[in-house]
């Protein structure tokens, strides 16, 4: 059986549903903290390609901040260095998992 509570008052609602509750599993692993770094002259993810070139194993996990529409900082993201290669988080979790 299931049950459900729905309010609504002019243009606004709230449904209340049961959720169900398992077991606590094991713990995980926290995400390491990013760790920005920020460079004169670094605006475009190309020019963190050309700019940053002597990143290796050391930078694990060291990011930039780029501001991909300058009329519209919202729009920006940290792309991290995973020591081989760069990620670029997604958006939404909608978007899949991010890195």
């Amino acid at each position: 059986m299931m049950s459900a509570t729905l309010e609504a008052v002019q243009g606004d609602a709230v449904l209340t549903t049961p959720v169900l509750v398992g077991r606590q599993g094991e713990p995980g692993k926290n995400a390491p903290i990013v760790e920005l770094e920020f460079i004169d002259g670094l605006e475009t993810f190309e020019d963190a390609t050309t700019l940053l070139p002597n990143w290796d194993e050391s930078m694990i996990n060291h990011g930039v901040w780029l501001v991909d529409d300058k009329d519209n900082p919202t729009k920006s993201l940290v792309h991290i260095w995973d020591g081989i290669k760069w990620h670029r988080p997604s958006r939404s979790p909608t978007t899949g998992l991010g890195p």
